[in-house]
């Protein structure tokens, strides 16, 4: 995006790099998908059998809750990696993050851009460290919700971005939390920000 901003001529002076935790998820080579598949031309019965067996609810629920899927889509377990030290599901998510930074940093030094990164936390991240809300397949697991900003910061540090030029607003939406209902941050039925969320990484950024 700064790219194609000073292409088209833009005096940029500073801008804000928001990272969601979550996104390194989309960006790994598993993405949003169960780790289990089946090829249509290695196995064509398993195959088939696994694509009827997602049409039904049923397949859902055993991945919500068991983390047991095949050949779908997953928007319920891949993002627990994030928290779990021993789950390495999300490397290479982090390893095209680590070079985007540097990609960024080239280009903030070369145009003299003041990147600031803004690290904003994920609706399950807020709800284990409140709730210690996590699903039946990671029951025996260590989670910890500040493992990825962890490791985010420390990438960013070794691209050019000091700790005190990132802002991470974990802290803040647990702090803020305390004092109110922290699901008013986030939709019921959807990880985004409300506008009572979105207000609240206004006020501070």
């Amino acid at each position: 995006v700064l790219e194609r901003l000073l292409q088209r001529g833009k005096k940029i002076d500073v801008a804000i790099w928001v990272i969601y935790p979550s996104h390194l998820i989309t960006v790994s080579d598993g993405g949003w998908t169960t780790r289990v598949k089946v090829s249509k031309d290695e196995h064509s019965w398993l195959y088939w059998f696994a694509e009827q067996y997602n049409k039904t609810r049923i397949s859902k629920a055993i991945l919500a809750t068991l983390g047991w899927g095949v050949n779908n889509t997953d928007y319920y377990t891949p993002e627990w990696s994030l928290y779990d030290g021993e789950d390495s599901y999300a490397e290479s998510g982090y390893r095209k993050f680590e070079q985007a930074a540097k990609d960024i940093k080239g280009i903030a030094v070369a145009h003299k851009i003041e990147v600031i990164p803004l690290i904003i936390p994920s609706k399950s991240q807020i709800a284990l460290n409140f709730d210690g809300v996590r699903p039946p397949f990671k029951l025996r697991h260590k989670l910890e919700a500040d493992l990825p900003n962890r490791r985010l910061s420390d990438i960013l540090q070794r691209a050019g971005f000091s700790r005190d030029d990132q802002i991470d607003l974990l802290s803040v939406f647990i702090k803020n939390g305390k004092e109110s209902d922290w699901r008013s941050y986030y939709w019921a039925n959807d990880a985004h920000l409300t506008i009572e969320g979105n207000r609240l990484v206004a006020g501070i950024s």
